[in-house]
């Protein structure tokens, strides 16, 4: 109840600015508060696609692009590139020779 005192002691006009001056800094404030609120509802959308793009089935996680080319940097090291090699293809057979067993076989019986 002390400060209805100290406002007790101040002229009209004196309210008035104060009045004015306290509706100034709330909707400063209020401001602020939709700034800070509109980043977070941004935030909380970007971490959700995030955690969709970890988390999420195969059929919504990311799938890089259709074309299969590598887009890397050339490293210069001073060397000449290695040429590859032709495939060379071979043929191989076997025969497998199936040994039948003449013991007895434990059936667990």
């Amino acid at each position: 109840m002390d400060f209805l005192r100290s406002y007790d002691s101040l002229s009209h006009e004196d309210l008035i600015e104060l009045g004015q001056s306290q509706q100034s800094e709330i909707q400063s404030l209020q401001a602020v508060n939709q700034n800070l609120e509109f980043k977070v509802t941004a935030l909380t959308h970007e971490l959700s696609k995030l955690k969709k793009l970890i988390f999420g089935s195969r059929s919504e996680r990311f799938i890089p692009a259709e074309d299969n080319t590598v887009h890397q940097g050339v490293l210069d090291l001073g060397i000449n590139p290695i040429a590859e090699r032709p495939a060379i293809s071979q043929q191989i057979t076997y025969n497998r020779t199936a040994v039948t067993s003449s013991r007895n076989i434990f059936t667990g019986k």
